[in-house]
């Protein structure tokens, strides 16, 4: 017959805790700073598969989880995404699990931090229009928005960008680019 009391399961947590180090006193993780990304290294991941040696060397070297966001069918192409939020950097893959964009948030919005990483073509976080026109050229195409909830952008398939500006019209007196969108460069005519 075998006897138990009340006591028992405290007790025998109390010892399985003791015994795999869940009873001891420990201060909580310090959270890591976000590492800083290299720009080249995230382009040179541009049409790489999601489960090639390199995408996965990225998300070892983030040391956190992504966020995965899924699209099939629709009124959307069929891709999904990993979104690193802490890192304000989110990584789109087609269909066939091809990485096709990388989004770099160079300042706070849908929950994603600021990108702490390098910015290609001699670009800086502060950059206005006026600034991105003069290191980078006019774009091939611009598109204002009437909308307060768009943001204007400058595309520059060339040089494989898209300058997503943090309000509805680029020329605006403070606007700095929002968010930087890398891609494969388009081939030259």
């Amino acid at each position: 017959m075998i006897r138990t009391s009340s006591y028992s399961f405290p007790i025998a947590f109390l010892i399985c805790g003791i015994a795999f180090g869940f009873g001891s006193v420990a201060a909580a993780p310090v959270p890591k700073a976000p590492a800083k990304l290299s720009v080249d290294k995230l382009k040179s991941l541009l049409g790489k598969n999601h489960l090639s040696k390199e995408v996965q060397e990225l998300r070892v070297s983030i040391d956190e989880l992504p966020v995965a966001t899924y699209f099939v069918g629709g009124p959307v192409e069929t891709c999904f995404y990993h979104n690193w939020h802490d890192y304000g950097l989110s990584v789109q893959f087609d269909e066939n699990g091809n990485l096709t964009n990388l989004f770099l948030y160079l300042e706070p919005k849908d929950g994603f931090k600021e990108y702490a990483g390098d910015l290609p073509n001699g670009l800086d976080r502060k950059d206005k229009s006026k600034d991105v026109k003069k290191k980078l050229g006019d774009p091939e195409s611009a598109e204002d928005s009437s909308s307060p909830r768009v943001n204007a952008w400058w595309t520059y398939p060339k040089k494989g960008m898209i300058v997503n500006f943090s309000s509805p019209t680029a020329n605006e007196t403070n606007t700095v680019i929002g968010i930087l969108v890398l891609h494969k460069p388009e081939m030259k005519d």
